[in-house]
């Protein structure tokens, strides 16, 4: 909503609270060149008071009634749909488990995670387990998300690029898709945070992939594959270049080796994560233990598996 009222200013300043009931003081904004603000009001002095990143300029000030603000400003205009997801993850992510006193090295920490992603080096080949991690959010995209919920809603919810802890972002769910061999009923979960989340449904998907020989009529390769998502798109200019922005961001590029790894699709699981799911949790394990990494035998969780995820 910020964001819908701060379009309708060419130029700042301007700033607008994004979210009354939230317990930080952030503030989106415009400054006086109408670029992209977001400002964290604060009473503890943050640990910079300049930095510059490739896409985000952070600088810090003291206000005359005391306070500090913390000012995100973004600096490339490419990268204005990502400052947008950027800010909602600081809104969302602080809104629990995050003190005011901790919020100014809260929010640099997170804007340095994000500036990895954007910056990160995608002239290379995805490696095998990216490609096939790719491939299996695709297939989810494609087969079950557009179906159930329409190109653009499906389109909007893929999180899996902009390096959130879920791969899906629905209003009302949140999913997260894992690519397993065709013979195999494991699934790598890559951090304790996966699978522990709190007040929206969650569902794993596990989508069964298996490498092919040779072409057949049922097989495909990724370059395919993104090729019918661009059809379906086709028409739709803004949620096309979303897409593509999305692609970028996962590492995608048009590539001629992505040509001869073909794969066959043997089906797809839908899992409720709900209690009683088997899983670590960041929330039931000890503060010293940081990352964590381990495989989920979904043969052995039978009892919660769905027919679909948008039942």
């Amino acid at each position: 909503l910020a964001a819908q009222e701060l379009a309708i200013h060419e130029r700042g300043p301007a700033y607008l609270r994004v979210d009354d009931q939230h317990p930080l003081d952030l503030y989106a904004g415009l400054d006086p060149d109408g670029a992209q603000l977001l400002v964290l009001l604060t009473n503890s002095e943050p640990s910079v008071l300049t930095k510059r990143f490739q896409a985000f300029d952070v600088t810090s000030h003291h206000r005359q009634d005391g306070r500090w603000a913390l000012n995100v400003r973004l600096r490339r205009g490419e990268f204005s749909r990502v400052f947008a997801h950027l800010c909602q993850d600081l809104v969302g992510a602080s809104r629990t488990g995050c003190s005011r006193a901790e919020a100014p090295g809260f929010v640099l920490d997170r804007i340095s995670r994000w500036e990895r992603l954007l910056t990160r080096d995608r002239s290379g080949l995805l490696d095998e387990s990216s490609l096939r991690g790719l491939i299996g959010e695709l297939v989810f995209m494609e087969q079950c998300a557009m179906p159930a919920r329409g190109t653009r809603a499906a389109v909007e919810a893929w999180h899996g690029p902009l390096d959130a802890a879920q791969d899906f972002h629905f209003a009302d769910r949140l999913v997260e898709v894992k690519a397993a061999g065709g013979g195999s009923s494991r699934a790598t979960i890559s951090s304790a945070e996966q699978l522990d989340v709190y007040g929206s449904p969650l569902f794993l998907i596990v989508v069964s992939l298996e490498s092919a020989p040779e072409r057949t009529d049922e097989s495909f390769n990724l370059p395919q594959l993104v090729s019918r998502i661009r059809g379906s798109l086709a028409g739709n200019e803004e949620w096309l270049s979303v897409f593509e922005e999305r692609l970028s961001l996962a590492g995608y590029s048009e590539r001629q080796e992505y040509e001869g790894q073909i794969f066959v699709l043997r089906g797809i699981r839908h899992y409720a994560v709900e209690d009683g799911f088997p899983r670590l949790r960041r929330s039931e394990l000890p503060p010293a233990i940081g990352a964590v990494r381990y495989e989920l035998d979904v043969s052995r969780c039978r009892e919660f598996e769905r027919n679909s995820c948008f039942e």
